[in-house]
């Protein structure tokens, strides 16, 4: 079975929040999600392209550069 990168992106947060709710089920640690669209415009992109880990986010498969399907987990302890 062929998945492409966003259904891969959307499996892997799935298991990622079920095995997170089951770690802690009191919620002292919720999941925020963060959507990084591909436009222009957009703030969130242009935040994370400036960051020094940008290049870890893509990997390369016969000659053509693909997004790495993964999850960001900062401690950044914003609320």
């Amino acid at each position: 079975m062929v998945v492409n990168g966003e259904m891969k992106n959307k499996v892997l947060s799935k298991i990622f929040s079920l095995q997170w709710k089951q770690v802690d089920s009191m919620e002292r640690y919720p999941l925020r999600t963060l959507e990084i669209k591909n436009e222009a415009a957009s703030p969130a992109l242009f935040e994370f392209l400036i960051q020094d880990h940008v290049t870890f986010w893509n990997y390369k498969k016969n000659g053509t550069s693909l997004p790495l399907p993964a999850i960001l987990v900062p401690d950044s302890g914003n609320n």
